[in-house]
């Protein structure tokens, strides 16, 4: 992939990818709950079950063991890293 090619791509509505790989739901869930963790916001039970259709019981197991260990917290809705946690998972 070069930047000619793609700047050709853009302006002819060709393409502009050279390759695309398509990556599995589990290993995406995984990207997004690890980037959620760590937000301020973190991740929400049910926000989870309805992007990727998987359950987040067995997830919460390993919240509630980091949470014990207190590498994460949980304000009753959301679940996220504490700064003993951000630290450790930059590990």
């Amino acid at each position: 992939p070069d930047i000619h090619s793609y700047i050709k791509g853009v302006k002819d509505g060709g393409p502009v990818l050279s390759e695309c790989q398509e990556i599995p739901i589990r290993e995406r869930a995984g990207e997004y709950l690890m980037f959620r963790l760590r937000t301020a916001d973190g991740i929400e039970a049910e926000e989870y079950m309805k992007q990727f259709l998987l359950p987040f019981a067995p997830l919460e197991a390993l919240l509630q063991n980091y949470r014990s260990k207190d590498l994460a917290s949980f304000d009753g809705t959301r679940w996220r890293l504490t700064p003993r946690g951000f630290l450790v998972s930059n590990s």
